[in-house]
């Protein structure tokens, strides 16, 4: 059985985060907060042993602050909507199953869906190498 590798680790970002994010999970995260991106292999929703570690880790530090967890998956619409959006579902539910692992309270979780471009459907054909599948997370008070 071939198991498939999330391609880039979580990384950090210090950056603001948009009201789209917020709007779109309904976080409740006032403002900052701590930025981290996971993107998965074409197809997808499997980490690695490396990637589940690290979300382990920033799990932990959510848990001890008490502080919310926002996840927001990403749509890539080179399929149908609806199989992207079960996509970005199973790659949400991944993650959020790190945080409830590590004991971070099922009420500091949010998800939610959108988008990854405004426009839906092809502009242009896109191969699986183009495609993102990307999970964004927030974390803060």
């Amino acid at each position: 059985m071939k198991r498939v590798f999330l391609i880039f680790s979580a990384f950090f970002l210090t950056s603001c985060v948009s009201s789209e994010f917020r709007s779109d999970t309904n976080c409740p995260i006032n403002s900052g907060g701590t930025s981290y991106s996971v993107l998965f292999e074409y197809g997808s929703a499997e980490m690695n042993e490396n990637a589940t570690e690290q979300l382990r880790k920033i799990a932990g530090s959510a848990k001890n602050n008490n502080d919310f967890v926002c996840l927001l998956g990403r749509l890539s619409y080179s399929g149908s909507a609806s199989d992207q959006a079960l996509g970005a579902l199973d790659r949400a539910k991944s993650v959020a199953k790190v945080f409830l692992q590590e004991g971070v309270d099922l009420r500091k979780i949010y998800i939610g869906m959108a988008p990854q471009q405004a426009q839906t459907g092809l502009s242009q054909p896109l191969n699986a190498k183009e495609e993102k599948h990307t999970l964004e997370i927030l974390i803060g008070k």
